[in-house]
């Protein structure tokens, strides 16, 4: 009699498991922000989850304060045989201007080595002043996982 509820619990819970597998793909998990403004350390989330699909840049605000607001934009790109995530840290000044910085690109080969996911640290520093010489830096570790 165990066997057969068993059986039928597994019928009954066998959707749903594939319901959760499915929603770890494409989701980028940040950890580890460390934020300094102008020199001075300040407080950010710890960790922040994103959902990314595909060919959209998605932004994520990483702190906003004093009129400031610093961005991390990551865009996953899958052509061919190849697989990408491009991320562009950008800073939102008071006046609407908008600073950014280099853009960073990972780049996988789904032919010789498959993982499924990114993995990486980002650290990227914005001047947005040169005559006060007023600058933010960020740094932060990410892991992208995609299907």
């Amino acid at each position: 009699m165990k066997i057969k509820h068993l059986f039928i619990f597994l019928l009954w819970a066998f959707p749903f498991l594939g319901l959760v597998a499915q929603t770890e793909q494409n989701t980028l998990l940040i950890s580890q922000i460390h934020v300094e403004v102008n020199g001075m350390v300040m407080s950010a989330d710890t960790t922040k989850l994103v959902k990314i699909p595909i060919d959209t840049p998605t932004q994520i605000l990483i702190i906003k304060q004093n009129n400031l607001a610093y961005y991390t934009e990551f865009t996953y790109k899958h052509k061919g045989k190849r697989v990408k995530l491009v991320r562009r840290d950008y800073v939102v000044l008071p006046d609407g201007k908008i600073k950014y910085s280099r853009k960073m690109k990972e780049m996988q080969e789904l032919k010789v080595s498959v993982p499924g996911f990114f993995t990486g640290k980002s650290s990227s520093s914005i001047l947005y002043d040169k005559r006060q010489m007023g600058s933010v830096f960020v740094s932060f570790k990410f892991k992208y996982k995609y299907n």
